[in-house]
């Protein structure tokens, strides 16, 4: 992965001491545009998907971007140019994907409060598989693909209980998380799979948190999912996928960040031997360092104890440092 300074160089750059984007100065941008906006790089949005791709080449892996990290539709028919798929968690996230790309064969749905007119809006659309949550949405699943006479084609997410070593607002993969169902539960759930007739069992999956700068977390969870799938005796031939979730890391600082061929070597082994396709949710790893909020400065002010600058973007243009003292740098257009 490129460290800060080579992404600057590399595709946001000083020219003349003037800030470019893929070669466009950002000026030009401002004049047509005005502020605030975000301007994306195309070439990084790129080169990331593809370096993400290359590190898994080893085995069948879907990469399903996460739509919740950058739901812009020109960047989205960016990446499903490029092969991917998608991850959503609301019917809004869908809408985009229908109606900038058309097709949702790899679009995974995840997210725990699913409503009925989005479930049916999915199964609608094809999606390739539901990430349940708990056994009552996968009851009310069953439900709905039986009034519309379809098979509803799901994977249980498994809350694997591991620590990803991350912001504790970010950390979806311990018990006292909101997200997936235990371990027990699944047994329960796969036990009693004749008792859901519209469902079909296509997956796996996990989600542990982001951004996780340690591979062990990833290990730790997938050993976990794995050891329950060998000890289940009679599971149905309609599996096809392990899906490891997203999170991987991304430089923001001063951050030692693994590369994406670290995370596959702790994830690809295991798989492989599992005989199970891979699906795979990056986000930020994709379009964090892809993009860049243009913003005014419109005042200046100060008092006994600080210094203010306002500009005309905010908290809502930008949540993460308010919302979790997240750091982002800051550059000078001109």
């Amino acid at each position: 992965m490129y460290t800060q300074d080579e992404i600057m160089n590399k595709h946001l750059f000083y020219r003349n001491g003037e800030l470019f984007c893929d070669d466009v100065p950002v000026t030009e941008i401002i004049r047509e545009m005005g502020t605030p906006l975000y301007i994306y790089s195309k070439a990084i949005l790129e080169e990331k998907y593809n370096a993400i791709a290359r590190a898994f080449s080893d085995i069948d892996t879907t990469i399903c971007f996460a739509v919740k990290s950058c739901s812009s539709m020109p960047v989205l028919r960016v990446l499903y140019d490029l092969g991917s798929g998608f991850d959503i968690v609301s019917g809004g996230e869908l809408f985009r994907i229908v109606n900038c790309c058309g097709d949702t064969s790899k679009v995974v749905f995840s997210g725990v409060g699913k409503t009925d007119k989005e479930i049916k809006y999915a199964l609608e659309k094809g999606v390739l598989l539901f990430n349940i949550e708990s056994e009552a949405e996968l009851s009310n699943i069953n439900l709905i693909a039986g009034q519309m006479n379809v098979k509803a084609p799901v994977g249980l997410r498994i809350n694997p209980d591991v620590d990803p070593r991350t912001h504790k607002k970010t950390t979806t993969g311990k018990k006292e998380n909101k997200f997936g169902i235990d371990f027990s539960t699944a047994s329960k759930i796969i036990e009693n799979l004749s008792s859901y007739p519209n469902i079909t069992l296509k997956a796996f999956s996990m989600h542990i948190g982001s951004p996780v700068y340690s591979t062990q977390p990833y290990a730790d969870a997938l050993d976990k999912i794995l050891e329950f799938i060998d000890s289940r005796s009679g599971l149905p031939d309609s599996i096809e996928y392990i899906d490891c979730g997203g999170g991987f890391g991304l430089l923001y600082n001063d951050e030692a960040v693994p590369d994406f061929t670290d995370y596959a070597d702790v994830i690809v082994p295991g798989v492989k031997k599992s005989g199970l396709k891979l699906i795979l949710e990056p986000g930020r790893p994709i379009a964090g360092n892809a993009g860049v909020l243009i913003a005014s400065v419109l005042y200046r002010k100060s008092n006994p104890r600080k210094n203010f600058v306002i500009t005309d973007a905010g908290m809502h243009s930008l949540v993460r440092p308010a919302m979790y003292g997240s750091y982002h740098g800051i550059w000078l257009v001109k």
